[in-house]
């Protein structure tokens, strides 16, 4: 890698390593995120911006609920939401010759039988305050934007499997080095705002229409710009039966619900609980723990077998050994270690409708025992967490969901509670293509 021809580009904190693992072009909100998601897992980056400085105001204003939740994933949602102001109502405003401007209907932005939502509003925080929260927690972790570096070109080190990467321009020369990519629109550094205008009377008709359309293009399509609604066809990481009946399928988000953590008797998001670690989470929904015990042992013993995941855990441990996470003094409070105790690649959870006096936690496989704070209560929410993932469960039934690290469906599946052995063995086909 080399400086921008006009000498810039490089950390005035001090040299800089000249290889890394991954670059990131661009330190927009999505770049930055990504950055910080990939600093937090372990991975070396480099970020280059060819502005002087971040987004000041601006530019992208509202913050969707699959957006929130992702930050409050990250346990960065704090600031923005204390800062930022919260749209819940959308409101039509009309005037015309003989009636002042008056409202002239409602919308709630987020209705709960179209999306259901944990978060059911637009937060307004404008880009730069995004930016700064992002770039604030990467600091933290010893990472740095580095500025004035237009990306110009990669080339192929023969046999090495290596890129050597000069800077200079950005979206346009990163598009050229990627086969087949195509611009949609257009690239503008323009701000923007909202301005007011009278129609002529003519079209105040068709605006009226035009009001109910977007309505009821506002209904159709809500999941959608929620975040929540965008889904992902079958593929080698969502995968699975295609004629499900569960709530919940392959390549769609898990919905919110909440449940009770056992070990402190705190009601929790069960989507939001866990926070993102980079890992596979495997939820195990029982409704009657007693019954389930040889289930759970049977699938629980196999999760440690050297041939199965429990090689792909001791080679995860290995790597974050060699090369760990980037930490940041935030992170203490964040207790990670309560979901990595077990397994840098997985996180095991236990949802159940038994009551806390039927079962203690020594009671369960040692996995469970030692996932103590994924073990859930399912009695807070009506329908429970458990009809919202899985549907209803028979005593005698058990359901299993695999999350992707991303929080989207990876397989879900129910058993009878004398099949564990065949469910341990779905679970190690899920995984093959990891070992």
């Amino acid at each position: 890698m080399i400086p921008s021809v006009d000498n810039e580009g490089y950390s005035s904190r001090g040299p800089i390593d000249a290889s890394t693992t991954v670059v990131v072009v661009g330190a927009g909100s999505s770049g930055l995120t990504l950055a910080c998601n990939l600093a937090r897992f372990g991975i070396d980056i480099k970020i280059l911006d060819d502005r002087p400085d971040k987004t000041s105001t601006g530019k992208a204003d509202g913050m969707q609920s699959k957006t929130i939740e992702i930050f409050k994933q990250m346990r960065l949602a704090d600031p923005l939401l204390r800062n930022a102001a919260r749209v819940y109502n959308i409101s039509f405003w009309q005037s015309m010759p003989d009636r002042l401007l008056h409202r002239a209907g409602r919308q709630t932005h987020y209705l709960d039988h179209l999306v259901g939502v944990s978060d059911p509003y637009i937060l307004l925080a404008h880009q730069g305050m995004v930016e700064e929260v992002l770039i604030d927690d990467m600091e933290a972790r010893g990472v740095f934007v580095m500025r004035n570096s237009r990306f110009a070109s990669c080339s192929y080190v023969a046999g090495t499997g290596q890129l050597d990467i000069a800077y200079e321009d950005l979206t346009q020369k990163t598009l050229e080095c990627i086969p087949d990519a195509q611009l949609e629109g257009e690239v503008t550094n323009a701000s923007w705002g909202v301005l007011d205008g009278v129609i002529d009377a003519e079209h105040c008709e068709a605006f009226l229409q035009g009001e109910a359309a977007l309505a009821k293009n506002f209904d159709e399509n809500i999941r959608f710009i929620s975040g929540m609604g965008a889904e992902y066809s079958q593929g080698l990481l969502s995968r699975g039966r295609t004629a499900i009946s569960n709530p919940l399928r392959p390549g769609t988000l898990q919905l919110p619900g909440k449940v009770t953590r056992y070990i402190d008797a705190n009601p929790v998001s069960i989507q939001l609980d866990v926070p993102m670690l980079s890992q596979f989470r495997i939820y195990f929904f029982v409704p009657d723990v007693p019954k389930a015990f040889g289930f759970l042992s049977v699938v629980c013993e196999g999760l440690h077998n050297a041939t199965g995941i429990g090689k792909i855990s001791s080679r995860a441990n290995q790597s974050y050994a060699n090369q760990p996470p980037k930490t940041a003094p935030s992170d203490t409070f964040m207790n990670l270690q309560r979901y990595t105790s077990v397994s840098s690649a997985f996180i095991y959870a236990m949802v159940t409708q038994s009551s806390k006096s039927e079962f203690e936690i020594a009671d369960l496989p040692k996995v469970l025992q030692d996932s103590r704070w994924t073990v859930y209560l399912d009695d807070v929410d009506t329908p429970c967490c458990t009809d919202k993932w899985i549907g209803p469960l028979q005593g005698e039934q058990a359901g299993i969901v695999i999350l992707r690290p991303d929080g989207y469906v990876g397989t879900i599946e129910t058993w009878e509670l004398a099949a564990g052995t065949e469910a341990e063995k779905w679970i190690d086909n899920y995984f093959a293509f990891m070992m």
